[in-house]
């Protein structure tokens, strides 16, 4: 069987890739054609590649194989056929990378608390220094303020990956456009996905993935899965802001998406996009407006954050609508 790959790796063909995938009959044989493949994003680039790879892992028994790909360098350079088990182009995380972009790196999550062991360093200022900070640092470039909160944003992100998902794996990305003004960070983890790990807390009622992805960019939700937190002075962190806080600046200064399940949310202009999906993990993608950040009042945004809180603390039973 043929399976024609997307022409645009981005938002809108990669989660059409992953309904796709599931669609496909049983064969012996499976050949990828890539000839149709153009533009290429972080976030496309990770989530198709992960659903390949677990694709080929149910399909094991099958023999698998691409065409048309070795013209296509920039996704090469940024390790997608490597990461596909293609002996092609740099494996995830070779390319130095620059200030412009972070190649598609794969993080072994055991490997990492070795290495923090190794450094006398706790796993959550491990994931701070080495991650965190040079994925926000890539978003923000001038507003130390923002780019501080945006560290531990995307730690939180991370610190649930590694203390709630039971992924195996962290996978990373980003670039820069400087001409179209304009940065994306994706970060995905192969785990248990959104639903079952917010439905450990049985206050909280949840149906559906579009439920559970709504619920979870609530102010103080992963608090309620979160107990072991690092930054206990930091208000934001303490009060499970992280995915809350950087949905908000990303809706501010460009726009923020989350998939899990069959479902995928995207946070843009105080509207919410819903889509289709098929992805048994979590996949987030963070883009921002370099420009549109000083326009963003984080006090405001917490302060909003933090009444919402308050008086969904009081119920004895929580879901989405519960913070309208």
């Amino acid at each position: 069987m043929e399976i024609i790959m997307p022409r645009n790796f981005n938002l809108r063909e990669s989660l059409k890739f992953t309904t796709y995938l599931d669609t496909t009959v049983d064969d012996s044989e499976y050949i990828y054609d890539y000839i149709n493949m153009s533009t290429v994003e972080p976030f496309g680039m990770l989530l198709i590649s992960s659903k390949i790879r677990k694709f080929l892992s149910v399909k094991g028994d099958s023999s698998h194989c691409a065409i048309e790909y070795k013209d296509k360098d920039y996704a090469a350079h940024m390790g997608y056929f490597q990461s596909v088990n293609l002996d092609h182009g740099k494996k995830p995380g070779e390319a130095n990378g620059s200030s412009t972009y972070i190649p598609l790196t794969h993080i072994d999550i055991k490997e990492s608390y070795i290495e923090a062991f190794n450094k006398s360093i706790s796993i959550n200022e491990y994931i701070e220094k080495v991650y965190a900070e040079k994925l926000a640092g890539m978003l923000c470039r001038e507003n130390e303020e923002i780019k501080n909160k945006l560290i531990y944003c995307i730690s939180e992100i991370i610190r649930n990956v590694y203390e709630h998902s039971k992924s195996n794996l962290l996978c990373f990305a980003g670039q820069y456009w400087p001409t179209k003004d304009l940065v994306e960070i994706a970060i995905l983890d192969e785990g248990e996905g959104i639903a079952s790990t917010l439905k450990r807390n049985k206050k909280f009622l949840i149906k559906s993935d579009k439920q559970a992805l709504r619920l979870s960019l609530k102010p103080g939700v992963t608090r309620s899965i979160n107990s072991n937190t690092k930054n206990n002075n930091d208000v934001y962190i303490n009060q499970g802001f992280g995915l809350y806080m950087t949905s908000k600046i990303c809706e501010n200064g460009g726009n923020f998406t989350i998939c899990s399940g069959n479902h995928c949310l995207t946070v843009q202009n105080n509207d919410i996009i819903n889509n289709k999906c098929s992805f048994e993990g979590t996949a987030i993608r963070l883009r921002l407006k370099p420009s549109r950040l000083l326009d963003i009042n984080l006090i405001d945004i917490s302060k909003k954050g933090q009444e919402i809180m308050n008086n969904v603390n009081r119920k004895s039973e929580i879901t989405a609508d519960s913070f309208i």
